[in-house]
């Protein structure tokens, strides 16, 4: 196939076309097909073997195995080494008296099969479609299968897909449904005759798809019953390429394949009544139509740019191309089209995203300037104009540093601008004053980011936020530190020290800069998770303060609060007081001294003065408190009463001197050996009372009894000894304060009157 218009026509197709001998070597080769081989001319690919570039081995599906035609994804391996993956398709065919392979193949797609069919096919398009299950059970078809068959789709649904068929195509199908199943490769497209519900036949070119996960096969084609007399050879190759084609010829359709079908959404025969400028956009006719011209005159090789509009009236993006054939005998066009849609998507969103950072930088509240190679004004916005008084117009193409810096700073600055140029090395925070066009100076916050473009500098993003009145408050806060006596700092948003004065220094040694949570309170009012994280890592999490910190509630309200903290042995008064929208002031005032003093005096209000024993009314206080919890919870106390035995008599013989003496004794025997949960009470004179929380009966009269024994055998110079009298009882239900005292101090007296120095419980 040396030449002649078949030769043209195919050498103008954009899918790659070989010709192989049953001897497996090339005997011809489009210019696609060379482009995609990666060859220069016919002379390098023709009389070579066609192994190695699209078949792994020496094994041909349709001349070794028979199969009418193979269809499959392949990787073909380049002149260069490279590897491209292929769609490929396989079909014997006669030429020129000799049975020789029609290969034709294109670059595959990222499309995954499910997604084309599924989502943008099978309902919507005119081809036939339907779906078989791995038992051939049809569960899905489509509305163009049914119409040209004429069945309804509950009488297809569920139904054996082999009824639909022709008796003599049945084996055929059945063997292919098998080898689909078996991942075997199989002769696509395949023809095949349905049985329409009146008794006709359609006839369809099919290709079956296998879905892996699921074990079905998805079934499309082309009713091709009116066109099957169509030149085989061109037809396997327009009909099986992956891209839309067509022939146009005296202004319409004449050949339609079926991607062209699924890209317009009309049918075959609706299209057959249309020209193709018709699916052209009524703008982009008139360009379509001069690029056409030029392209058939051999005047233009690259493809047009259009926009089509599909039946359904959406609009895609295409590049085509068309070429003048023969066609029966006269002057035809041949045309093909390619999607462009997520190309032009993505244009449009990179336009957006640039309208959006144009918009963005224009209107931000922060000065955006870009800088070059010698510090030149590249970008200057709205913001730097209002802050440094100048227009755009005035800056462009002027040097950042000479205009703006202090002399004083210019120097060491152009030092840091070269190394920046030539390693790309920034710092990415700093600040430092410029110097507006009326003489002030403001200073600036700077963030940036070196820019590039494929690898070399293209310039230096600097984003600035005027800092000037902040730095002047913050000049004033430090002025107005020193004048608190206290402890005080100056504390950002984000839990930094930002200044602090002399007491703050002296008292907690915090450093200016470090986080208030480290510096003033050592970590220990973190959260442990927080704590923990920041331990391990050295750095802390967002959100990090202390558990009782107030300082974004008093940010947020513009207010002031204060709160009582104990850290260690010492109490603090501390207090937030928001200064401006990111900055409060945060002061201590050490009130341990009085914290002290405060506990002395409440001791002194509930304990005995003489003994050191709690008083009666914070005992009744207790024990009012203790049935309410025996009542909550069920669970029990006891309570004893003990009196000492002919304490007059001490006191008449040795004095009150050592009566006190006998008292204090008592108390400390009693409180080295109760609990801190118990209490011991003066209830009055000689008469002592303990309240035992959780303690039942039984264990409420072995306390007693040893402290009846170590009592007795207490020791006290002057004294010869003494003993006590007990009285034992546990909380019943429906007890209060007066019964359960009355019934202890009933069972003290009971052990008197047995002759003292016993316990006796109840």
């Amino acid at each position: 196939m040396q030449g002649g218009k078949a030769s043209e026509i195919l050498d103008l197709l954009p899918v790659g076309i070989l010709l192989v001998g049953r001897d497996k070597t090339i005997r011809w080769a489009n210019r696609e097909a060379l482009t995609l081989l990666g060859a220069e001319d016919l002379k390098e690919v023709v009389g070579r073997s066609c192994q190695g570039y699209l078949c792994p081995s020496d094994v041909c599906p349709v001349f070794e195995e028979g199969k009418g035609e193979d269809r499959s994804l392949r990787t073909l391996l380049r002149k260069d080494g490279t590897k491209v993956p292929v769609i490929k398709t396989v079909k014997e065919t006669e030429l020129e008296g000799e049975k020789v392979l029609l290969e034709t193949f294109i670059e595959a797609t990222e499309e995954g099969l499910e997604r084309v069919y599924f989502e943008r096919v099978f309902e919507g398009t005119e081809a036939i479609m339907f779906l078989v299950e791995e038992d051939l059970s049809v569960s899905k078809v489509n509305s163009a299968f049914l119409k040209r068959t004429g069945y309804g789709r509950e009488e297809i649904l569920r139904r054996n897909a082999l009824e639909l068929i022709h008796p003599e195509d049945r084996p055929l199908v059945l063997e292919i449904h098998r080898s689909c199943l078996e991942g075997k490769n199989f002769p696509s497209p395949f023809e095949i005759r349905f049985l329409t519900k009146d008794g006709g036949v359609l006839w369809g070119l099919i290709s079956p798809t296998v879905i892996p996960q699921s074990r079905q096969v998805i079934v499309s084609g082309v009713d091709f019953t009116e066109s099957k007399e169509t030149n085989k050879l061109l037809e396997s190759v327009f009909m099986s390429a992956p891209i839309p084609i067509f022939v146009a010829q005296e202004g319409r359709f004449r050949m339609v394949n079926p991607e062209l079908i699924l890209r317009l959404g009309h049918s075959e025969a609706e299209l057959m009544e249309m020209s193709p400028m018709d699916v052209v956009h009524p703008e982009d006719r008139e360009w379509v139509r001069e690029a056409s011209k030029k392209m058939l005159k051999g005047e233009r090789t690259e493809p047009y740019e259009f926009r089509v509009v599909r039946k359904d009236g959406s609009i895609g993006w295409d590049i085509g191309m068309v070429t003048s054939v023969t066609y029966r005998g006269k002057r035809a066009v041949l045309g093909y089209f390619m999607s462009v849609d997520q190309q032009k998507k993505l244009q449009e969103e990179l336009a957006r995203e640039k309208a959006r950072t144009e918009a963005l930088i224009e209107n931000a509240p922060l000065l955006i300037v870009g800088l070059g190679e010698r510090s030149e004004i590249l970008l200057f916005n709205r913001f730097a104009e209002k802050v440094t008084g100048y227009k755009r117009e005035e800056v462009l193409g002027k040097e950042w540093i000479g205009l703006f810096i202090p002399p004083e700073l210019r120097g060491e600055l152009y030092k840091v601008w070269e190394h920046v140029v030539n390693t790309r090395a920034l710092r990415h925070e700093y600040e430092n004053p410029i110097q507006t066009r009326d003489g002030s100076w403001r200073i600036i916050k700077w963030y940036n980011s070196v820019i590039t473009e494929g690898g070399k500098f293209r310039m230096v993003l600097s984003m600035g936020e005027d800092i000037t009145e902040r730095r002047r408050l913050e000049h004033q806060m430090r002025m107005m530190l020193e004048g608190i006596p206290n402890p005080a700092w100056l504390i950002s948003r984000d839990r930094k020290i930002v200044a602090q004065n002399r007491a703050a220094h002296e008292f907690f040694n915090t450093q200016e800069g470090q986080y208030c949570w480290e510096g003033i309170w050592k970590l220990r009012f973190l959260p442990e998770e927080q704590r923990r994280l920041y331990l391990d890592t050295g750095y802390p999490p967002p959100g990090t303060r202390c558990v009782f910190c107030e300082a974004d509630r008093v940010l947020e309200e513009k207010a002031k609060m204060k709160k009582e903290i104990q850290a260690d042995e010492a109490f603090w008064e501390t207090w937030w007081v928001a200064v401006s929208e990111d900055l409060f002031l945060h002061y201590a005032d050490d009130i341990t001294p009085y914290k002290r003093m405060e506990r002395q005096l409440y001791q002194m209000s509930v304990t005995d003065p003489l003994t050191g024993a709690y008083n009666r009314r914070y005992f009744q206080e207790r024990l009012e408190e203790e049935i309410e919890r025996a009542k909550r919870t069920g669970e029990t106390f006891s309570v004893v009463m003990l009196d000492i035995d002919h304490f007059k008599a001490i006191n008449d013989r040795f004095g009150h001197r050592m009566g006190d003496l006998v008292l204090k004794a008592l108390v400390k025997a009693v409180k080295d050996r109760i609990r801190k949960t118990d209490l011991l009470t003066r209830w009055g004179g000689e008469e002592f009372i303990l309240l035992l929380p959780a303690t039942p009966l039984e264990k409420a009269k072995i306390l007693a009894e040893d402290l009846r024994q170590r009592i007795e055998g207490l020791k006290i110079p002057g004294v010869e000894g003494f003993t006590v009298s007990l009285g034992v009882t546990e909380y019943q239900p429906g007890d209060n304060p007066d019964t359960l005292i009355s019934r202890a101090d009933d069972l003290m007296y009971e052990a008197k009157k047995e002759g003292r120095n016993r316990v006796k419980a109840r």
